[in-house]
């Protein structure tokens, strides 16, 4: 007994190791079946296209001088596509062959013949020869590598001489310009009668400078000397004043007095000199300041020759380094070509016929297939698994919901049940079987269904009894507190269910946990209150009119709730869509009179708003409910939209209850979910 519980044991663990892969071959087989038959295709193509041959191939090198410059590479690249012409010359590659005793085709070395050239660090061309007869190509390579050597000597002859008469020319014609620049200068500084137009130009700003330092020194010497001489004349008024009060003789100064007035007329005498350098400076000065402008208005001229002449100086010394290089290719032979590889013979190609090439290509396809798939898989940005979404990891997860077939054949689960365990147990309720579809009742055969399956059931078992009592350990409900609409009540009625971006499968989980609701005996109300798409009416194929917004406060439901025909469960459509929905949410408590209205007539008020990503009327609804789910459809929503719808609660003090996970599909639940 033993023995057999460790073998399923063992098996089981195969199984679960196997079931990865199984699961990303089903989830991505159209990529997985498009990249297989593309690549099966395109390699037995290539494999009929090319059969088994021989190919000879031959390396051509041309030598390199020691010194490179660009002007020295563009003339070796004019040499090199001489050769590249010449020998992709299909008439003169037939011609060569004939006269050496093997008439060829042109169309047979047009197919079979390739050269290529490689320029990056010299020249190089890589001449190739492909045909069945192994002895022909292997002669025909060597015929027409002889010929290729051969006509590069005659190719490069040819070309340097061409080059030398060439740059001769162009050497006479610039060195004749640049004379002409160099008369036009000379006569310019005759004219001015300098020797050079810039050196004379430096010598008169520092004249011009030193002038003006002279005139200013003049400038304060003078003001000092007539300083001087004012207060030697104020003291000898002074002192004449006092001694003609003392009465002494009027004909003789007294000494001092004549001394006073024999320095006061010298002092005089040197002012008049210093005012006459003054002059003479400011004159040198003006006739200084006349030959700059002189200068300058010339300097333009000058300079645009000066240009034209360093130009025509600097192309005569190329052209004369390029004549030098041509007449020194010409008699040293360099880029000449020679053969450094080959001629080397190859036997390639394979046959489609040959089992071992048809199961290569098959093995090669399915590998690229498979790379394919694991890259898709990789790159996806949906969401996939809560192992990938960390920012959610701290809710709990309320349900786990598979694709739904119309066939019946899905597997559903609750959160915290294993795969194959018995669904969760039917509370009481209306008489029979949990999943009959009312016969009476026209509506989405999805929904009965989505209804019936066991993960209604095990979402439907974890609200019931929030629903009557907030139990305050329940771990799949958050606690009272985060929910302000819900405080100093026992049970909670609205449910919103949100959904980050359009179809994520909301409104039909919103409809299937509604019947389901209803089958367990209570009365539900199915609030439509996405205005930029409403699809419950859709679904339950009720009119969308008259609806939500035409529910006037103060009044009852009854003018716009409708029967579904499934008992206990009713309906209001979204109605005729508002101009302005933010406005009309927003027009006093009209959102939380209508909630509470509508608690009235049902045990459990199911909302379906708009997706977060479309607009934000959603909040007008959230900030009355008491407990707001998360919808996440794996595989349709991404996870960057499910990161930043938890975000926007956050920012808003909404805490969700939790999140539910969409359209898992079939089998996975047995592999990534059952961790969960």
């Amino acid at each position: 007994m033993e023995l057999l519980e460790s073998k399923s044991s063992d098996a089981g663990n195969s199984r679960g190791m196997l079931t990865g892969p199984r699961m990303l071959l089903l989830r991505r087989r159209g990529i997985f079946a498009a990249v297989f038959f593309a690549c099966l295709g395109f390699g037995s193509f290539t494999a009929l296209f090319f059969s088994r041959s021989s190919i000879a191939s031959m390396t051509f090198e041309a030598s390199q001088p020691l010194e490179r410059s660009p002007a020295l590479d563009d003339q070796s690249a004019a040499l090199f596509g001489k050769y590249l012409d010449r020998f992709r010359d299909i008439p003169a590659q037939a011609a060569c062959l004939e006269a050496h005793g093997f008439p060829v085709d042109k169309a047979f070395l047009q197919d079979h013949i390739e050269l290529k050239s490689e320029m990056q660090g010299g020249c190089r061309f890589h001449f190739r020869v492909s045909g069945s007869r192994t002895g022909f190509v292997l002669l025909v390579a060597e015929t027409l590598g002889n010929w290729f050597t051969e006509e590069s000597a005659r190719l490069l002859q040819e070309h340097t001489a061409e080059m030398r008469v060439f740059q001769e020319g162009r050497l006479k014609v610039v060195m004749a310009e640049s004379a002409k620049m160099r008369e036009r200068i000379t006569a310019m500084e005759a004219s001015l009668h300098v020797g050079s137009l810039p050196d004379s130009l430096k010598k008169t700003d520092a004249r011009l400078d030193h002038l003006r330092e002279n005139l200013a020194a003049t400038e304060i010497s003078s003001r000092r000397l007539l300083k001087r001489i004012s207060v030697r004349s104020k003291s000898l008024s002074a002192a004449a004043t006092k001694s003609a009060r003392k009465k002494q003789s009027r004909g003789r100064l007294p000494p001092a007095i004549r001394r006073g007035l024999a320095l006061v007329n010298a002092l005089s005498k040197t002012a008049r000199q210093l005012e006459a350098k003054k002059v003479s400076l400011k004159g040198s000065i003006l006739k200084a300041s006349k030959f700059r402008l002189q200068i300058l208005e010339r300097k333009d001229e000058y300079d645009e020759l000066s240009q034209q002449k360093n130009a025509y100086d600097s192309a005569a010394s190329m052209w004369t380094k390029m004549r030098d290089f041509t007449i020194f290719q010409q008699q040293s032979g360099i880029g000449k070509l020679s053969i450094t590889a080959g001629p080397k013979l190859v036997e390639t190609g394979f046959s489609l016929f040959r089992l071992d090439v048809f199961l290569g290509i098959g093995f090669l396809a399915s590998i690229l297939a498979l790379a394919s798939t694991i890259l898709a898989d990789y790159f996806d940005t949906t969401v996939r698994n809560p192992f990938f979404m960390p920012h959610v990891r701290s809710f709990n997860i309320i349900g786990k919901i598979t694709e739904v077939m119309p066939a019946g054949e899905t597997i559903l689960h609750g959160p915290n049940e294993p795969p194959g365990a018995p669904g969760p147990s039917e509370p009481p309720g209306p008489p029979g079987p949990p999943g009959l579809i009312e016969p009476a009742f026209m509506c989405n055969p999805l929904i009965p269904l989505v209804a019936s399956e066991d993960c209604m059931a095990s979402l439907r078992d974890q609200i019931l009894p929030a629903v009557d009592r907030i139990p305050l350990n329940e771990p799949s409900m958050a606690p009272a507190a985060h929910y302000p609409h819900s405080e100093g009540r026992k049970h909670f009625e609205t449910i919103i269910l949100l959904s980050p971006k359009p179809g994520a499968g909301a409104s039909t989980i919103t409809v299937g946990l509604g019947l389901s609701l209803a089958r367990a005996g209570r009365r539900v109300l199915l609030v439509d209150a996405d205005q930029r798409a409403p699809t419950l009416h859709k679904m339950l194929f009720v009119p969308k009119f008259p609806g939500l917004t035409s529910w006037v406060p103060g009044k009852t439901l009854d003018s716009c709730c409708m029967e579904t025909g499934f008992d206990r469960l009713r309906i209001i459509p979204a109605g005729l869509q508002h101009p302005d929905l933010k406005r009309f949410w927003g027009s006093g408590d009209w959102v939380g009179e209508f909630l509470e209205t509508s608690q009235m007539i049902a045990d459990i008020v199911l909302v379906d708003v708009s997706p977060l990503s479309v607009c934000q009327d959603a909040g007008f609804f959230l900030r009355h409910a008491d407990r707001i789910l998360v919808l996440a459809g794996v595989g349709s929503s991404r996870v960057v939209d499910v990161h930043a719808a938890f975000s926007f609660l956050n920012e808003n003090n909404f805490e969700p209850a939790g999140i539910i996970y969409n359209r898992i599909p079939q089998g996975e639940i047995d592999f990534m979910w059952r961790m969960v």
